[in-house]
């Protein structure tokens, strides 16, 4: 896979024998394709012939199986191990193994074996699909700041004056800091009185507001950039 994403295998040649659950990374597998700095597109486009895992029940029947399958040698080694005060050591590699044996099995291959071109042409229609529900995502994301942002503005409802006092008390403060927050609860005013249909009331609040701190050039330049007030 890092040899195709690099251009090093020719477009004709063959992929290899396709993992089952290439589709369903885990954690440390997606990690590592991060590691590696592998193509998702071209990740996620292979993925598409491969199978999904099926979870092995871990019955005491199918780790038995599981052992009398495995070679003598390999099993006398771990014995060897626990007999040599390794016991943790060989109890985190039987583990691995069984990992490995639970998720590296090998999927039938389709029955035309794909070639490095349509893997990349796999790799076009996964791009368009990931970028299509990263669209969707952000819409949707969105369309609940949105949401969340028109509740706030009513909620501000009977407090406006109150918002007023605020907006004054930070810009009295001279401070960069407190001109932002007089700058954004400008804004919150301005967007609520929108909502509200009532534009008039915050136009005539503004006036007195830039009356009482037009001197404070900071705060103006911050008021203009946000398009709250233009210059004279």
């Amino acid at each position: 896979m890092a040899g195709h994403g690099a251009g090093e295998v020719k477009e004709d040649e063959e992929e290899p024998p396709l993992p089952a659950g290439l589709g369903d990374l885990t954690a440390a597998q997606q990690a590592l394709v991060e590691y590696l700095d592998l193509d998702v597109d071209l990740v996620a486009g292979a993925a598409m012939g491969s199978p999904r895992l099926e979870p092995e029940e871990a019955d005491d029947a199918g780790v038995e199986a599981w052992l009398e399958g495995m070679p003598r040698e390999e099993v006398l080694g771990y014995l060897r191990d626990m007999l040599a005060g390794r016991g943790a050591q060989a109890e985190r590699a039987l583990q691995r193994r069984r990992a490995a044996c639970l998720t590296g099995k090998i999927a039938e291959r389709p029955s035309e074996t794909r070639t490095v071109a349509q893997l990349w042409r796999l790799a076009e229609k996964a791009e368009e699909l990931r970028l299509a529900q990263e669209e969707e995502a952000r819409r949707q994301a969105e369309d609940v700041r949105q949401k969340h942002r028109a509740a706030f503005l009513l909620s501000l409802g009977d407090s406006l004056p109150r918002h007023w006092r605020q907006a004054h008390t930070e810009a009295n403060k001279g401070t960069a800091g407190g001109y932002d927050a007089a700058c954004r609860k400008l804004i919150d005013l301005r967007d609520a009185c929108e909502l509200r249909a009532d534009t008039g009331s915050f136009q005539s609040e503004l006036k007195r507001f830039v009356a009482e701190h037009s001197r404070r050039r900071a705060l103006m330049e911050r008021l203009i950039k946000a398009g709250i007030c233009s210059r004279a």
